[in-house]
């Protein structure tokens, strides 16, 4: 009886089917709504580029960084992206990273075989893997780094013998894509160096024969020139020359400030992340001890140290979690080349199918999470559409201020008319820029002062803001709300500099049929009963997502509130 269910879970079809099982999940969160906000100025820079022809070289979005330098590092994702969106809407971005999610899946299972391990165990490494990646795959350019990633690593650490001219030639080329796809392609000429360097100091101290099935068939020279190409590759790509050193400023600039740049470590008290944590200290643990195994064995010690060097990697932060995979594919070939000197006991391949079981399981469980499910592209609590509807309607004059999250969906959606303060371009726009939108955007004491220093003459920010009671008298005695959606919401400045903006949006209401009095402001309940119609097309009703909390404290993840019971009190 196990016998025979293995020979079906061994057959091509029943690896289809538990394969299927394990990206459904995937699958569902890749359709679920966008919760994001880099994709909307990642299609805005592929807009501009189809319309201007060339890669920008000079920050275009911003009025704080305007004409300073910028480097396109993923201006290729960009434009076709732009491509892409313009021809199947942004449904078919979705489906796009679908296809992306489904090959990402089929190349590890291919990976993990081409490692020596047996379809059983293949299985298990792609559900381990899936477990670990799931949560960071994301409607983004980054989910081409573990397409071509695990490509690449494949032809390269693949099980041959020799360093042919069609590896180095497939190497170079995938690089060189790769380099204007994303910047995470100098990670892969980065560990080609660490092998040979590993390599040569093993070869001084040992003087050990090599392996005749060892990757290079012991031959240094072959890897040196691979690494060389891979390396040429990335530093001849036009706009890519600082490929390298923009990873490392990117890691500085958003220490503490983005969660997805935040090293693993500190993702160990989160409880949605607890099958991630599992699943990368089981990686890292059978990861250390598979090398100590080699080690003693005198095996060869870069390819251990290649998949140790990946096994740290998200340490240093989560988004390098997808490098997973190499760990995993050095534990399975290691364990299958142990379960082959043992005869390839049936009970181990049970086991394996067990455990891919299980993993599909668990990563059906994240169907349960409230962030898959149907509905628009980009997330309504988490974007300012109705707001960003409201500047594409009213003609407005002066700076307009938008945290970072949001500044990409404006530029996007009001076609690069309105500049913007800062969007996620956090090594473009700079670190104070970044630092005083954090303190507009969260209601900080300063808010009101920064707004002044900056020259700012419109604020779109979470409902709410500034509503403590020592701030709300100074607020509302230099700005006025004159509209409030769903999680959003428009002030303007009173006084003479405001008043052409004022009247935009008295002539805008008076349209509608909808009452404006600015001595106190856009009220919500006033503008349903006017005009329900337009409340409802614009996203304004009695309930909305509240980010600051009563007494002025912010809550990222925010809550649904009504009108009556809290927000502004001008509502």
């Amino acid at each position: 009886m196990t016998k025979r269910w293995l020979r079906w879970l061994e057959h091509p079809a029943g690896l289809v089917l538990v394969l299927i099982g394990l990206t459904a999940p995937t699958v569902a969160g890749l359709l679920s709504p966008v919760r994001n906000g880099d994709i909307a100025w990642h299609l805005a820079m592929g807009r501009w580029i189809a319309r201007n022809g060339t890669v920008p070289d000079a920050e275009a979005f911003t009025y704080t960084a305007a004409g300073a330098p910028m480097v396109a590092h993923e201006w290729l994702t960009q434009w076709l992206y732009w491509l892409w969106a313009s021809a199947f809407g942004l449904a078919g971005l979705q489906w796009l990273h679908v296809a992306f999610g489904v090959v990402t899946v089929t190349l590890a299972f291919q990976c993990f075989r081409r490692a020596g391990a047996a379809p059983t165990l293949a299985l298990f490494g792609t559900g381990w893997f899936l477990l670990l990646v799931e949560p960071r795959f994301q409607v983004r350019p980054q989910m081409l780094n573990p397409v071509l990633g695990i490509a690449l690593f494949t032809l390269i650490f693949g099980g041959r013998g020799t360093i042919s001219r069609r590896t180095q030639v497939w190497t170079g080329g995938g690089i060189a894509l790769w380099a204007n796809l994303h910047s995470g392609a100098a990670l892969l000429p980065a560990l080609l160096w660490g092998f040979v360097t590993v390599d040569f100091v093993q070869r001084r101290w040992t003087h050990r024969p090599p392996w005749p099935n060892e990757f290079g068939g012991g031959e240094a020279r072959g890897v040196v020139t691979l690494a060389g190409i891979a390396s040429l590759a990335c530093l001849l790509t036009p706009n890519h020359v600082r490929l390298l050193p923009y990873l490392f400023e990117s890691g500085q600039i958003n220490a503490g400030r983005s969660a997805e740049w935040l090293s693993v470590l500190r993702y160990f008290q989160e409880p949605d992340t607890a099958p991630l944590i599992a699943a990368w200290c089981a990686s890292l643990i059978a990861c250390l001890l598979t090398c100590v195994l080699t080690v003693r064995e005198g095996r060869r010690w870069a390819p251990a140290a290649v998949a140790l060097a990946c096994a740290l990697a998200p340490v240093v932060s989560i988004r390098f979690v997808w490098l997973s995979f190499a760990p995993i594919a050095f534990v399975l070939g290691e364990l299958s080349r142990a379960l082959a000197r043992l005869g390839d006991p049936p009970r181990a391949r049970v086991l394996a199918a067990i455990g891919s079981v299980t993993l599909a399981v668990a990563l059906a469980w994240t169907l349960r999470a409230p962030a898959v499910q149907a509905g628009p592209f980009f997330a309504p609590p988490n974007f300012p559409i109705a707001s960003a509807r409201m500047l594409d309607e009213v003609p407005l004059d002066g700076r307009v201020f938008a945290r970072s999250e949001w500044g990409g969906l404006i530029t996007w959606l009001l076609d690069e008319r309105v500049p913007i303060f800062a969007d996620g371009r956090w090594i473009t726009i700079g670190d104070r820029v970044i630092k005083d939108a954090h303190i507009i955007a969260t209601g900080r004491p300063r808010s009101l002062f920064l707004l002044d220093q900056w020259d700012i003459d419109v604020v779109v920010v979470e409902r709410g803001w500034l509503n403590r009671d020592r701030l709300r008298a100074k607020r509302n005695r230099a700005w006025v709300r004159v509209f409030a959606g769903y999680n959003s919401e428009i002030w303007v400045r009173r006084g003479e500099r405001g008043a052409g903006n004022r009247e935009a949006f008295r002539r805008y209401y008076e349209a509608h049929g909808i009452p404006l009095d600015f001595r106190t402001g856009f009220r919500t309940h006033q503008a349903m009963r006017a005009n329900p119609e337009w409340a409802r097309a614009h996203g304004v009703s009695d309930r909305f997502v509240a980010h600051f909390l009563p007494g002025g404290r912010r809550s990222e993840r925010g809550y649904v509130s009504s009108v009556p019971s809290a927000g502004a009190a001008e509502d």
